[in-house]
């Protein structure tokens, strides 16, 4: 869904590409951090401030009601959203994405001696690895908005790869699929 959502960007199809990326988000919340992307890019080539407006207004409207509908039958409450805390909540050293598992490697030996807990440590990498992703996301999303020629694809594909190589504490090898398409459409871009 992100690479059609891309390729309907690309192809300025505003509309059906927030639209794609939006279930791609009901799917897989992560990529929820390429809207920032998509917003700027659709901004940047639109002309007019009411194209603009139109645009965002019949979009939110859409994407409010596809997810009230998709959402609806499952209701029950916030706690809906339960099961994704809980999901970010598991670690295992042994799964940490490679900064998190630096940070805890490091966090051990200076922790040694003051005997911290496997969860401190935990928490540390998980921290230190949220933290510098945040710092990664935005110092991107500012490149990204200062290289207004350049195409979103670059931008996306760090995105998602910062995510996974700062942030995760449970790293699956399964999870640099769905990384493949957007790097070689990255490539040279």
């Amino acid at each position: 869904l992100v690479v059609a959502a891309l390729y309907t960007l690309l192809t300025k199809r505003w509309a059906l590409s927030f639209l794609v990326l939006w279930l791609s988000v009901l799917l897989k919340y992560v990529t929820l951090l390429l809207l920032p992307v998509f917003i700027f890019w659709a901004f940047y080539q639109l002309p007019s401030a009411k194209q603009k407006l139109k645009l965002m207004l019949g979009v939110g409207g859409l994407i409010f009601v596809i997810t009230v509908l998709l959402y609806a039958p499952f209701w029950e409450g916030f706690q809906i959203f339960r099961g994704l805390f809980e999901q970010s909540r598991i670690f295992n050293f042994f799964n940490f994405a490679i900064v998190p598992g630096l940070v805890f490697g490091l966090a051990y030996l200076v922790g040694s001696g003051l005997s911290w807990s496997y969860a401190l440590l935990t928490e540390i990498s998980r921290y230190a690895g949220a933290f510098i992703f945040i710092l990664f996301y935005c110092w991107q999303l500012i490149n990204f908005v200062r290289a207004k020629a350049r195409l979103p694809i670059y931008y996306i594909f760090l995105a998602l790869f910062g995510y996974v190589f700062f942030y995760l504490t449970y790293l699956q090898p399964w999870y640099f699929i769905w990384l493949i398409p957007l790097a070689l459409l990255a490539r040279g871009k």
